[in-house]
């Protein structure tokens, strides 16, 4: 993640709520650069790749994520004005590269001492080298076009053998010879010289080539003479004619004009001085580049042979060279090499190209794939790829410089590699490839993104109740939040020494520092970091009304992630806002331990004992309620609460009866849960430890039990229970209960508490029952039971299914089959089974047999 903007400005606190709803809160989260999107009501949704867009709007961008080589500014220090050069008003060339249509450049007036094509002139980097398939030239209404010009592009590849040349060569793609009085809009179609749709380029160029300069155009005395007062510099040339005998008119000079009587004058004409104003520069290009901004995303670039020069595979300038070495027959010998990256993002890729050196050998690669991946791991933990493109060599452009140009179906990826054979050169070996550029290209909006807050501080130790958010979802789109928490953070120091103020500081150790004189010491700066006590991100919080939080609570601090999540490009998620609820706990900290945790047999009712240690503050409220909750298929019974100091659950016989916690009461909930009301319990009433003993029984290998404390009385809460060592005595510190059973069977305890139906309505009798107990399933497989006649005929498919498929069942016939029809009186076999993933391998028992009778 790549860490945006300033610390501790990502959320707001608002009484017992954490706020997120603001677009400058969301800007102060952390996410990789360029991949969401803010608007002004405050929410916040994926960013898009956008096709066929018009590179004149975002070169500040570009020339701020890989400036040019040549250039010592900071890229925030770049300016618009950093891509234009102008023979004059350079800086109102911005104005043509904004996309309106109503601001222009205007060069000024032409003076006598250069040609047109010195001054009047302009030439724009785009900041990265691009395939454009057309340029837009527009002159503004109400001025003039150009008469004759020229538009020119470059790669950036400077002219060969002129050393000190600091422009790169250019070639027209439109030249003016005509004269252009009306025309103000220019359309180029750049065709394509290979395999790319359309033209590599990067820098675009504009030479007035021709001008009528003061003859713009011819206006009336009056329109002249209001020139002359209110835009003197439009106020073109005068004519002055003479009239000939045989009616004709010369021209001539103001001074001969003055001097002839009125019959010989002529016509005097008056013209307004050529204004040209150019209203915008489009260049329409294949659309969102991706591979530029890896690093800034906090991607990363990889190779097979470790010498690639890798910041020169995708930074928009065609002068560096990857040299890329293609030979099998010479270190390190392998048959394939790659180019990896790690796009630090997941995007919809559907294009790919790669760029061959210009200039020295031309040699492009024989054999290569394209292969992504979203991240998903194979079976031995390395990254699952999926070929996009496999293809070899086009013979049509062998040896050529120029583009390899590849499109395929969209798919999600993070992850991207090239990875290309090897060939055996036998004599003189083989040059390398050089690589000039590559680029990735996709479309829609981003299928996934992730955000992080900034550290939130409540204050002090708070019990974390639950998350809420608002979200618009469309379908195929989903919002996932989750919550990490901690106690401790860890501050970094580093100590920097500067002796000389015109020079940057460095860093130094501690002991350096400290032996520096103090006029050498710059500074110490601190930085925070999530200690050892924080936990791991929790599960994805499902119910965006309100989720209990899960992340271990009561805590000083918490973080958030919210993740954007899509599986169509052309729909999103957006979040508008997300509330943390939170309260005083009950108690500092709640630690608690089951006993006995090892369960040696399976599908057997026994009782455990909960044991609960309060670690009060003197200010805590203490606590009035008790809920205990586990797996659907568990049912809880209540036993009795106990209550006292650790002394007293340590003897070898406590006096149980005496330790009866008082006012208990048992509320009505679902069958897996236990919940109980009792007396408070608050801090210096001298009880140290309470005791919960109930009934249950396991199905599966393994349930986490989890228990929470609440003060009813002051409003409530639910405080979660750590499992942690609550008393010395017992040895589990885990609320989580493990099956030791070694018998591998699905099913057990199999009773036919009805074997004979008799349909007849009479309420006697009308199902055949059978009961039995499904052990070790941990998903919601459904159980089956099948009836078939005596010739092994199906005659009816009876389904139960539940969100946790272990636990007791009894499954009924009423005699009728898939038809609803009553079937022959009769023997028949009922066949009982479930196919599910399971605890255990080897399963006995796996299918239950048993035959039911039907009599009338």
């Amino acid at each position: 993640m790549v860490t945006v903007h300033g610390q501790d400005v990502g959320h707001r606190i608002a009484s017992t709520q954490v706020v997120i709803d603001q677009a400058n809160h969301w800007n102060n989260w952390a996410f990789p650069a360029g991949t969401l999107e803010f608007s002004a009501s405050g929410a916040v949704a994926p960013g898009r790749l956008n096709n066929n867009i018009n590179a004149s709007l975002d070169i500040l961008d570009y020339f701020r994520l890989h400036p040019p080589p040549d250039s010592d500014k900071e890229p925030e220090e770049f300016t618009i004005l950093d891509a234009i050069k102008a023979g004059s008003n350079t800086a109102q060339v911005a104005n043509i590269l904004d996309g309106d249509p109503e601001t222009y450049w205007e060069p000024e007036p032409l003076t006598q001492d250069l040609p047109v094509t010195d001054q009047w002139w302009f030439s724009v980097d785009l900041g990265r080298y691009m395939i454009a398939d057309q340029i837009v030239l527009k002159f503004a209404e109400g001025a003039d076009p150009f008469l004759l010009f020229d538009v020119l592009v470059s790669n950036g590849l400077k002219p060969q053998g002129i050393t000190n040349a600091t422009d790169p060569t250019y070639v027209p793609v439109l030249r003016r010879f005509t004269p252009n009085k009306n025309q103000r809009e220019f359309v180029i179609e750049l065709p394509s010289e290979d395999e790319a749709p359309g033209r590599g380029l990067r820098f675009v160029q504009v030479i007035a080539t021709g001008t009528d300069s003061s003859r713009a155009e011819h206006v009336s005395q009056v329109e002249y003479d209001r020139l002359l007062i209110e835009e003197p510099d439009l106020a073109g040339m005068v004519e002055y004619y003479k009239k000939q005998a045989d009616g004709r008119q010369i021209l001539v000079g103001q001074v001969v004009y003055d001097q002839l009587d009125e019959s010989s004058r002529g016509q005097v004409l008056y013209f307004r001085r050529e204004r040209p104003r150019v209203a915008e520069l489009e260049v329409w290009t294949l659309g969102d580049e991706i591979l530029m901004g890896t690093a800034e995303r906090g991607g990363t670039i990889d190779d097979s042979d470790g010498n690639i020069v890798k910041s020169a595979l995708a930074n928009g300038d065609v002068v560096a060279l990857a040299p890329v070495l293609e030979n099998a027959a010479v270190p390190p010998f392998s048959a394939e090499g790659f180019m990896a990256f790690d796009l630090g993002a997941f995007f919809w890729v559907d294009r790919q190209w790669t760029l061959y050196a210009r200039t020295g050998n031309f040699n492009r690669f024989d054999n290569y794939r394209l292969e992504f991946s979203d991240g998903e791991l194979a079976a031995d933990g390395s990254i699952r790829w999926e070929a996009a493109v496999t293809r070899g060599l086009n013979p049509e452009f062998q040896f050529q410089p120029g583009h390899d140009y590849n499109e395929f179906e969209a798919i999600k990826a993070r992850h991207f590699r090239f990875i290309f054979e090897r060939l055996t050169f036998n004599s003189g070996g083989a040059p390398p490839v050089n690589i000039a550029e590559m680029q990735l290209f996709g479309r829609g909006h981003l299928p996934e993104v992730s955000l992080e807050s900034d550290l939130i501080r409540l204050g002090s130790s708070r019990n974390l109740l639950s998350i809420e958010w608002d979200a618009d979802t469309p379908p195929g789109t989903e919002v996932v939040l989750q919550t990490r928490t901690g106690n401790e953070l860890d501050i970094i120091r580093r100590y920097y020494k500067q002796l000389n103020p015109a020079l940057p500081r460095t860093e130094v150790t501690e002991t350096a520092y400290e032996a520096l004189r103090e006029s050498w010491k710059a500074g110490i700066d601190e930085e925070e970091r999530l200690g050892s006590d924080w936990s791991a991100w929790s599960e994805p919080y499902r119910l965006s009304a309100g989720s209990a939080i899960t992340s271990p609570s009561p805590r000083q601090f918490v973080k958030i992630q919210a993740t954007l999540l899509s599986d169509d490009p052309e729909k999103h998620a957006t979040l508008n806002s997300v509330r943390l609820n939170f309260i005083s706990p009950v108690a500092e900290r709640l630690l608690g331990e089951v006993a006995p945790f090892a369960v040696d047999s399976l599908g057997v009712p026994r009782t455990l004992s909960l044991y609960v240690r309060p670690e009060f503050q003197r200010s805590d409220p203490g606590f009035d309620e008790l809920l205990l909750t586990g797996p659907s298929d568990m049912r809880f019974d209540f036993v009795q609460l106990y209550q006292g100091s650790t002394g007293d659950f340590e003897e070898a016989e406590p006096d149980l009866v005496a330790l009866r916690a008082d006012g208990v009461e048992v509320i009505a909930t679902a069958a897996d849960s236990l919940r109980l009301s009792f007396d408070a319990i608050v801090p210096g009433t001298g009880v140290e430890v309470l005791r919960l003993d109930f009934n249950t029984t396991l199905f599966t290998g393994g349930a986490l039990l989890s228990a929470s404390l609440q003060n009813q009385s002051s409003g409530g809460g639910w405080q979660r229970v750590d499992a942690g060592d609550a008393l010395e005595a017992i040895e589990s510190n885990t609320t989580t209960l493990v099956g030791q059973e070694e018998r591998r069977i699905l099913f057990t305890d199999v009773t036919v508490p009805q074997p004979v139906v008799t349909p007849n309505g009479d309420g006697i009798n009308d199902e055949a029952l059978v009961g039995f107990t499904v052990l070790r399933v941990i998903d919601d497989s459904p159980v089956e039971m099948r009836l078939y006649d005596v010739t092994g005929r199906p005659v009816r498919r009876i389904l139960e299914q539940r969100s946790r498929g272990s636990g007791r069942y009894e499954m009924g016939w009423d005699g009728r089959n898939d038809g609803g029809d009553l079937v022959p009186p009769g023997i028949y076999v009922a066949r009982i089974r479930l196919r599910t993933d399971t605890d255990g391998t080897s399963l006995r028992s796996s299918e239950i047999l048993r035959t039911l009778s039907v009599a009338f």
